[in-house]
């Protein structure tokens, strides 16, 4: 045979692989592991095809668990998944909003640390980490946080709304501060 043109997994071509896919075609639904292609000049070639990952299929069931608000579920389901997969960024991430609303702040913040290491141009990362940080009234590292998820996005109006807020309960703070110290001194 010359060519692989005549090859299909699903409704793809041999070709699929070399060219950009349309936004309608998924490269999941292709039910062959492996494509052929033989030809005059070279023996059988095997292409291995990624199959679905099961790293994968264990974090769409930690996502499908934690909209289902489902959070312990979701917990266990990461804890699985980043046990297998420590650099998994996309658990980590979850994992740091899933402790962040069992209200267990400083593993969610550990956790996002971690994340933003993996990936450090996640902007949704960043303003996880910087909720986590202000639960624990670390004001100052939640500033930080959040003006990284700025620079990153600077048009997500949320992220602004955020550092305000933090930037008001830093004020407070300061101003409760200098209530105290002015009472002390009278």
């Amino acid at each position: 045979m010359t060519g692989c043109s005549h090859l299909y997994a699903g409704r793809y071509s041999a070709d699929a692989f070399t060219r950009r896919l349309r936004p309608t075609e998924n490269i999941l639904n292709i039910k062959h592991r492996y494509r052929r292609c033989n030809t005059s000049s070279r023996p059988d070639v095997r292409i291995p095809m990624k199959p679905f990952s099961s790293d994968q299929a264990l974090f769409d069931k930690a996502l499908n668990s934690y909209t289902a608000n489902s959070i312990p579920d979701a917990a266990r389901t990461l804890k699985k998944l980043l046990t297998r997969s420590p650099n998994h960024f996309g658990g980590l991430n979850l994992l740091g909003v899933v402790q962040i609303h069992q209200s267990r702040f400083a593993a969610a913040s550990d956790t996002l640390k971690r994340a933003t290491e993996i990936n450090a141009q996640s902007d949704a990362t960043f303003n996880n980490l910087a909720l986590a940080l202000k639960a624990l009234s670390r004001y100052s590292d939640a500033m930080a946080a959040i003006d990284r998820a700025i620079e990153i996005s600077p048009r997500t109006a949320e992220y602004w709304n955020q550092r305000g807020l933090i930037n008001s309960e830093m004020m407070n703070l300061d101003n409760a501060v200098d209530r105290k110290s002015t009472r002390l001194n009278s």
